[in-house]
């Protein structure tokens, strides 16, 4: 009898240590959902904007998902659903479009980093690129990527590694090409994207640091 009267109360200690240990735990990761570094300051749903360039409209995004996070003093923006955007002329009329399936726009640098199939197309149907990611420094004044490049242009289609493009964004070349063929002569492989990380704390390893 003794002996269950003993062990009863280091039944009952061992049962609460566990649930104070279990309870410490979920309390820690709520803590760590609450940081403000790690929440975005806005997130917008469902939304089409306007960006200028010297007062003048330029682009036309549109996204599902707009989220805006502080960042210990390097703030970007995070389009996890994706973006399209539109480059407008003088009278507001879309000259080309860029989409992809996720995208980040670094504030302080001005440099935009998409990533995951990666389509820049000319609304006249004349030129055409696909690309893994695609990194647009509006300060230098740069489009460029390191990664797989294909473009169709008057019926001939090239793909290779590595990118340069115009900010204009009227012409684009690679800068390895691997292979050129006639548009209906292009094997089926040469088509295939790899769709990117989008993993939220990714960032580019070498533009960043500069």
């Amino acid at each position: 009898m003794l002996r269950r009267i003993i062990l009863f109360p280091l039944l009952i200690f061992t049962l609460l240590s566990c649930i104070f240990a279990a309870c410490s735990g979920k309390k820690e990761e709520l803590l760590s959902l609450s940081d403000p570094k790690k929440l975005p300051q806005i997130a917008t749903y469902g939304i089409t904007t306007l960006i200028s360039d010297s007062g003048i409209v330029r682009y036309r995004i549109n996204t599902d998902e707009w989220l805006m996070y502080p960042n210990d003093g390097q703030p970007y923006w995070y389009f996890p659903k994706g973006a399209y955007v539109e480059q407008l002329d003088s009278t507001a009329k879309a000259q080309l479009y860029v989409k992809c399936d996720t995208a980040y726009f670094y504030e302080i640098k001005q440099l935009w980093w998409l990533i995951g199939n990666v389509h820049i197309e000319m609304l006249d149907g004349q030129k055409k690129y696909d690309l893994d990611d695609l990194f647009w420094d509006q300060r230098k004044g740069k489009i460029y990527s390191d990664k797989s490049a294909r473009t169709e242009q008057n019926g001939i289609v090239m793909y290779g590694v590595g990118f340069d493009m115009e900010q204009s964004m009227k012409k684009g070349v690679i800068r390895r090409i691997k292979g050129t063929f006639p548009l209906d002569e292009t094997p089926s492989d040469t088509l295939r994207m790899k769709p990117a990380s989008n993993t939220l704390h990714s960032t580019p390893r070498d533009t960043l640091k500069k």
